[in-house]
C-alpha cells in the first residue's frame, strides 16, 4: 500500500469513527431531549393548572367583594334594613318587654305579699300583747 492511501484509508476510518460518534451521541441527545421535553410540559402545565386556579379564586374573591360593597352602597344609600331583619329585631325587642313586665308584675306580687305577710306578723304580734290594731300600722316602705 501507498503512504497515500494508508493515510487515506486511516482518514476514512477516522471520519466513519467520528461520523458514528457524532451519530450515536445525537440520536442518544434527541432521546434524552424528547424525555426532557416531556416533563418540562408536564411541569408546565401542572403551573398553568396553578396559575389558573388560582386567577379563577382571585376572581371569585373579587367578585364577592364588590357584591358585598354592592349591598352595602345599596344599604346606605336606601337607608334601609331589611324586612327580615327589622321584623326579628322588632321580635326580640317584645320579648325582651314581655320579659321585663312578666318581672315586674313578679315582683309587684312578691313585694304585695311580703306586706301582707309583715301586717299580719305585726297584728298577730300586737294582738298578743293586747293592743289594738291600729296602733300597729307602720308605714311600710
Amino acid at each position: 500500500m501507498s503512504p497515500f492511501k494508508r493515510r487515506f484509508s486511516t482518514f476514512i476510518i477516522f471520519t466513519v469513527t467520528i461520523m458514528l460518534t457524532i451519530g450515536i451521541s445525537s440520536a442518544l441527545y434527541y432521546f434524552k431531549i424528547e424525555k426532557n421535553e416531556e416533563i418540562q410540559n408536564q411541569l408546565h402545565f401542572r403551573t398553568l393548572n396553578e396559575v389558573s386556579d388560582n386567577l379563577i379564586a382571585s376572581f371569585e374573591q373579587m367578585r364577592s367583594i364588590a357584591l358585598a360593597d354592592q349591598i352595602d352602597s345599596e344599604a346606605k344609600t336606601k337607608n334601609t334594613i331589611s324586612y327580615r331583619a327589622a321584623s326579628d329585631i322588632a321580635r326580640m325587642a317584645n320579648e325582651i318587654y314581655n320579659e321585663h313586665e312578666s318581672y315586674k308584675k313578679d315582683l309587684d306580687e312578691e313585694k304585695r305579699n311580703l306586706k301582707e305577710r309583715i301586717k299580719s306578723l305585726q297584728t298577730q304580734r300586737f294582738k298578743d300583747y293586747g293592743k289594738k290594731e291600729k296602733d300597729c300600722n307602720y308605714p311600710l316602705k
